[in-house]
């Protein structure tokens, strides 16, 4: 995130949580080592999902890392999902895109390709910000590794293809998925009120399971 954000962040804990330390020495400068990395909008998200539990005192650094990565108050991994349907990426976080690499050249220095298949994080919702990666940026164990995001390598109108095919196909489904359940419904409903099959009626002083003495019972 910038700079400006994560005053924005500082300043949201100070504000949302009755107690911090922020005023005693190094306290700011140690959350804006770690914040300066980390996703502005993921990072307002995980802080609400604490305020609702307890908004006492700041949660230690240790403490907010862990709940901005998903993982909750028992060290599980929670499950992070949207709020709202991401047509950009299908609710998957991620788009992938099959490009041509030159892997090196024939005996006449003619270059030659392979297909690979790279993979993008969606900035658009809160499962596509897990996903945002910058080994460049790590203070410890830097490498060269980005997940970048999808707008930087697709323009705004096949973006907006891009939707509309998602948004046809989620629009299929559920239209698939309502008439299998009407299906099912009526499968069972249908049974329903039809005749009941014969049974054998006993005489009255009959009770099933009795034991009779004398004459036996017609086999």
């Amino acid at each position: 995130m910038r700079p400006e954000q994560v005053d924005e962040i500082i300043d949201k804990l100070k504000c949302e949580f009755s107690r911090h330390r922020f005023n005693e020495p190094g306290v700011v400068a140690g959350y804006t080592r770690k914040l300066i990395n980390l996703n502005y909008e993921r990072m307002k998200e995980a802080i609400d999902k604490i305020i609702e539990e307890d908004s006492t005192e700041v949660p230690a650094l240790s403490v907010l890392l862990q709940r901005y990565k998903g993982i909750g108050k028992n060290n599980t991994r929670t499950e992070i999902r949207n709020s709202k349907y991401c047509p950009t990426c299908h609710d998957r976080g991620f788009i992938l895109l099959k490009e041509q690499v030159k892997v090196g050249e024939d005996e006449e220095s003619n270059p030659i390709y392979s297909t690979y298949e790279f993979a993008y994080y969606c900035p658009f919702c809160s499962v596509g910000s897990q996903y945002e990666y910058d080994g460049r940026q790590c203070r410890e164990w830097k490498t060269d590794y980005v997940m970048k995001p999808i707008t930087e390598v697709l323009p705004e109108e096949i973006l907006n293809d891009i939707r509309k095919t998602n948004l046809k196909w989620k629009q299929q489904n559920e239209k698939s998925r309502a008439e299998r359940n009407s299906k099912d419904v009526r499968s069972i409903t249908s049974s329903i009120g039809r005749d009941m099959p014969e049974v054998h009626h006993y005489d009255e002083d009959f009770i099933p399971g009795d034991a009779y003495e004398g004459e036996e019972l017609p086999v």
